[in-house]
């Protein structure tokens, strides 16, 4: 009998415990397929974040493609600015290998230059013809590889096709370093993070470990007219395939507890049943005493028992819900991070899309003040025989180049003009040489576009204002430029000086540029001084009119700086009127300015001449050619070094204080400029820390000069060169 109650009671406690199990089972593989949808979902996002970095990546480098594109068609000779421009374009871009143009499909233009490479035909190449071919069939870039590259190592190939007048002329061709351009979109996050990874390009393996990603996330992109498909997987499964241990151990707890109260309910049920099978032993009496005492104790534990039981219960419901708290935070928190890579994103996207504008539209507004170059040389080639209007045309070339060295200057330096950083060089400036400058430069961009334009002076002055000539000139270029390019052919664009005198010994300039060009709408000319704004929409905008959107920001910037005001007034198909209002110093009536204009007008009456030997370290051989010239007309003995190492020999060999100054390039081949200077100050002779050492470069960024200030150079000068500043800097030092 005691068996079969025993039997009994581990048979219910059996069933009980099976029951609570699977209901655990139940409620964890609920919340696992929750978790691994969370997963899942994560996984995607990352997929789709990392593909758009690929894809941003390769179109910036399409961009610099496009970049040639545009100067190939422009009528840039590349025999003459392929180098130059390409070796700025590499030196931003180290993930660049090479930059190529291939005219007709045959390799003739690369840098750095690679002699194994030159003469490559591009449509006779096993591999990658086909997609050269495509690429000149479509009209848009198109990326092979990875490949072998015959100049070494292993690359992406980006070949954009370039068309003059609809007729294929090449490709212009951007070499990238492979191992660069994945560590730029960051594939090693989801190694780190977990996960991993095959990158595939139409269907063909390219990156990854293919071995290892099963049941993945796909995200697909179109570049480049290639597909790129991004396949990524956690590297140790997915939540669901996954055996968690913890899940396992609650269950048993839980159902544990449940059978343990059952079989205790089991007890008690036998041992009243053993209770009252004594009564019939005893007197009716005591069995009823002792049957109600029994009956009492029994209640007590069975209700301590079920009190027992649902403690377990609610301390097993609390567990729960912290669970699910704890899902919920993390669901939460994974929701923040995603919306805060998002944001991280569109900044980024955003200031890809303001960079690869600003390199497409630049080109555009150099443009303006180089054909007034072209064509002036081609007037003075004619005019050889006429001095004085050779000389007018000379004077009229060096009036353009000082703008389109002022408009380059203004690029590198936007951002200074944003930090407030840039300074102001006043001077005298005589306002008939103001007029013959804004004249020279501006009368010929208006007879090539067939514009009427007038110079108006209203309010006759003829006095000296003491101002920075570059900047001023600067607004009003920019001013008037806007003008001539958004006025059609036939059109007038009208200059009106409006400067008087004032009493205090200063000058009211005031000036009004008029068009009668497409005009600007009232919304627009609200934000028509900020960076890159540009009216797309206006109808009377030209097809495919491009330009940077800077030329009026830096003009209220640089008004502003000057305590001056401008003024709006336009209308679209009407034309438009700015008008600027600055105060300068009349350097002709005020005392404090006479000095200035004596040293001005003395500094006319002759060249200083010099005595001594200076050495010259420079690899451009046209740039060798301007330096000695100007250095033998200022009377100075001239020696050349190619490079570095032959300026660094030459000065070794040479007697002490032979050299009186060394300028010295800073990019050259074997050493560059801050590695021979360094070389020199280290030398144990008594000049080497003494003679002046002058860098003579391009670089105008400040971060190269404080370079050159740390390696021990004593002065920097940029190019073009100018021989005022030279001779300054030689009364300095010799």
């Amino acid at each position: 009998m005691k068996i079969r109650k025993l039997l009994k009671s581990i048979l219910v406690t059996v069933l009980v415990f099976g029951l609570a199990l699977l209901a655990c089972s139940i409620v964890f593989r609920r919340f696992d397929t929750v978790r691994e949808e969370g997963q899942r979902s994560e996984v995607e996002y990352i997929a789709e974040n990392i593909a758009n970095k690929l894809e941003i990546s390769l179109t910036e480098y399409e961009q610099i493609a496009h970049l040639w594109s545009g100067v190939i068609s422009a009528g840039v000779d590349p025999e003459t600015d392929f180098e130059e421009i390409s070796r700025q374009l590499y030196e931003k871009n180290p993930t660049i290998n090479a930059i190529q143009l291939a005219p007709d499909g045959v390799i003739e233009y690369t840098y750095p230059r690679n002699i194994d490479i030159i003469g490559y035909n591009i449509f006779e190449e096993d591999a990658n013809s086909a997609d050269a071919q495509l690429a000149k069939e479509t009209g848009v870039a198109v990326v092979s590889g990875p490949v072998e590259l015959v100049q070494g190592g292993t690359g992406l190939i980006l070949r954009y096709p370039i068309y003059i007048d609809e007729e294929f002329w090449g490709f212009s061709v951007v070499v990238l370093n492979v191992p660069e351009v994945f560590d730029d979109v960051n594939f090693d996050r989801l190694s780190d993070e977990g996960y991993t990874y095959c990158l595939y390009k139409d269907g063909a393996f390219v990156l990854g470990d293919r071995e290892s990603v099963e049941d993945s996330v796909d995200y697909s992109v179109e570049i480049a007219s290639k597909t790129w498909t991004l396949s990524v997987a956690p590297a140790d499964g997915w939540i669901m395939d996954s055996f968690d241990r913890d899940h396992v151990i609650v269950s048993v707890v839980i159902s544990l507890l449940f059978a343990g109260g059952a079989f205790l309910v089991m007890k008690v049920l036998q041992r009243n049943k053993e209770l009252e099978d004594m009564r019939s032993d005893l007197t009716i009496q005591v069995r009823a005493l002792a049957a109600s005492e029994k009956a009492n104790k029994l209640q007590s534990k069975a209700l301590e028992a079920s009190k027992k039981a649902n403690e377990m219960q609610a301390e097993a419901l609390e567990a729960s819900k912290m669970a699910n708290r704890a899902q919920f935070d993390a669901l939460e928190s994974a929701k923040k991070e995603n919306m805060r890579q998002a944001a991280q994103l569109e900044a980024s996207e955003a200031a890809n899309r303001a960079k690869t504008e600003f390199i497409s539209r630049i080109s555009h507004d150099i443009r303006t003040p180089i054909g007034a170059i072209k064509n002036l040389t081609e007037f003075a080639m004619r005019d050889m025989d006429d001095r004085e209007k050779l000389k007018g045309d000379l004077e009229k070339i060096e009036t353009s180049n000082k703008f389109l060295l002022s408009l380059i200057n203004d690029v590198l330096d936007i951002s200074r003009v944003d930090s407030g950083k840039i300074e102001l060089n006043p001077e005298p400036y005589p306002r008939d040489e103001y007029i013959t400058n804004i004249r020279n430069i501006l009368e010929p961009m208006c007879n090539d576009k067939g514009l009427n334009f007038e110079i108006v002076q209203e309010l006759e002055n003829k006095g000296i204002i003491y101002a920075d000539k570059v900047r001023l000139n600067q607004i009003v270029l920019n001013i008037i430029s806007n003008a001539v390019k958004y006025t059609p052919h036939g059109g007038n664009v009208k200059y009106i000086s409006q400067c008087e005198d004032l009493p205090d010994n200063t000058v009211l300039y005031r000036f009004t540029v008029e068009d009668t060009g497409i005009g600007m709408s009232e919304e627009f000319q609200k934000r028509m001084f900020d960076e890159f704004a540009q009216e797309y929409d206006n109808p009377g905008r030209a097809q495919g009119s491009t330009g940077t959107g800077l030329g009026l920001a830096i003009v209220k910037k640089m008004v502003n700086l000057m305590d001056g005001d401008i003024t709006v007034k336009s209308a679209v198909g009407e034309g438009t009127s700015i008008t600027v209002k600055i105060i300068f110093p009349d350097a002709a009536r005020d005392p404090r300015y006479m000095p200035l204009l004596e040293k001005k007008n003395s500094g006319k009456e002759e060249t200083r001449k010099f005595d001594g030997t200076v050495l010259i370290a420079e690899d451009n051989e046209i740039n060798r050619e301007i330096a000695i010239r100007i250095f033998e007309e200022l009377g100075l003995t001239v020696d050349i070094a190619e490079n570095g190492q032959i300026a660094l020999d030459k000065f070794v060999a040479s007697e002490e204080n032979h050299y009186d100054a060394i300028f010295m390039d800073i990019q050259m081949p074997v050493l560059n400029g801050y590695e021979t200077t360094l070389a020199i100050r280290r030398l144990d002779r008594s000049d080497a820390m003494d003679i002046p050492i002058i860098a003579m470069t391009a670089d105008a960024f400040d971060e190269a000069m404080r370079k050159a200030e740390r390696v021990g150079m004593n002065e920097y000068i940029t190019k073009p060169l100018n021989e005022e500043y030279i001779v300054q800097i030689l009364l300095k030092y010799l």
